[in-house]
């Protein structure tokens, strides 16, 4: 393939994004099979340092989430084995069901997503408790936590 045509793909987040290599930049695999757990998936390196792709990939979107991104395709670099994909542009097509529990990711923090449930339990990726939270006040409990650096107690 050819590093100057931009390649647009469709697929599945397999798992969550990790930082890159180079500061301000996250990787992440795209399964290209019709839905995930397909035989024939195929896996696909992609990396972003588009600030709004970094943030989107951190705290918003999903393993599962159906996804089409747009980038450049490069050869494996030495020791790797798959094809790099530098993404230039990132569409949502689909999100993973949200009836269930779902354990979700905003930054270094998660929370578990309960549509049954008004406040949702917050904690460090380590496992510490931040605290309770709407959906839409979870920024500002993290904020609260990282501000007096203790813990409080858990409910």
């Amino acid at each position: 393939m050819n590093a100057t045509t931009l390649h647009t793909i469709v697929g599945y987040l397999d798992d969550v994004p990790t930082s890159g290599d180079v500061d301000g930049t996250i990787r992440f695999q795209l399964l290209t099979g019709s839905t995930p757990g397909d035989e024939e998936d195929t896996i696909l390196e992609c990396s972003s340092s588009h600030p709004a792709h970094v943030d989107a990939l951190r705290d918003e979107i999903n393993p599962g989430d159906r996804l089409r991104v747009s980038g450049l395709v490069a050869q494996p670099n030495p020791g790797h084995s798959l094809s790099q994909l530098d993404v230039r542009t990132i569409e949502v097509l689909s999100t993973v069901s949200r009836h269930d529990l779902v354990l979700r990711r905003h930054g270094d923090y998660f929370y578990v997503y309960d549509a049954t449930s008004e406040k949702m339990p917050v904690f460090t990726q380590d496992g510490r408790w931040v605290g309770a939270a709407k959906e839409e006040t979870i920024r500002s409990v993290i904020a609260a936590f990282e501000a007096r650096g203790t813990t409080p107690e858990q409910p």
